[in-house]
């Protein structure tokens, strides 16, 4: 059995499952802003983690992972053409030429999805090719989002000096509480004041009770995502309108 047929069994061991994010409003009811896709695996019923990232390091590997994703997704869409997804990227992969490929294919679909760029790194020569790719598909009309801000690559630094290809930033604190240090909260202050300075989407994930939910909108803080909203599941709570 050759290499791309051993990924080709591989793959058929995936499913994506969706979690709402949701636009917490004052007076009238919360709406679902977006539902982020997660990538799952049949058989543990978690990420893939080590055999998504040992296909996505050949070319061969990340064509597969695309084309499973773009079949995934246009059912998705096809089927609720007024919601918006986000799914994660990992930037080696914008190294592959059928990377763009397969913005271009799903160009039709692009004001619905929403990129969001993962904190790993990769020893890669140089950085020009995230930064010429993220400027293409934004022209395209994808919205590209900065995953778990304040980790790995992923830094204040970083993001304010990319700010202008930055439509929202994503902040992953589990078992948040009021009681949190002062200096974490001032972290999350600060995160939330870049954003609103440069009009970008700020989203906490992990909410997990109605005292967070609370916190949060005191703060501020809108666009909230988290098991308190709904766990990971194959089917959408609520389809979004037009």
């Amino acid at each position: 059995m050759t290499e791309h047929h051993e990924q080709l069994g591989v793959i058929k061991d995936f499913y994506f499952v969706m979690q709402p994010v949701v636009k917490i409003s004052g007076k009238q009811k919360d709406k679902i802003a977006f539902y982020e896709i997660l990538l799952r695996s049949k058989k543990t019923r978690q990420f893939p983690g080590e055999i998504f990232f040992d296909l996505i390091k050949s070319q061969s590997g990340n064509q597969i992972v695309l084309s499973f994703f773009e079949k995934q997704l246009k059912e998705i869409l096809q089927e609720n053409p007024c919601t918006k997804l986000s799914i994660n990227f990992e930037i080696i992969q914008f190294k592959s030429p059928q990377t763009h490929e397969f913005f271009e294919r799903m160009h039709t679909w692009a004001p619905n999805i929403i990129v969001e760029l993962t904190e790993r790194s990769y020893a890669t020569n140089g950085s020009n090719y995230l930064l010429d790719a993220v400027k293409k598909i934004k022209k395209m009309g994808y919205r590209i989002f900065v995953d778990d801000i304040g980790t790995g690559r992923n830094t204040l630094s970083h993001v304010q000096d990319n700010v202008n290809l930055v439509d929202g930033i994503k902040f992953a604190w589990p078992h948040f509480k009021e009681d949190s240090c002062q200096i974490s909260i001032s972290f999350l202050k600060e995160w939330d004041n870049l954003a609103k300075k440069n009009n970008l989407a700020f989203v906490f994930e992990g909410v997990e009770n109605v005292d967070t939910q609370i916190l949060l909108q005191k703060m501020g803080i809108i666009y909230q995502q988290g098991w308190f909203f709904g766990k990971p599941r194959e089917d959408m709570i609520e389809a979004q309108k037009c």
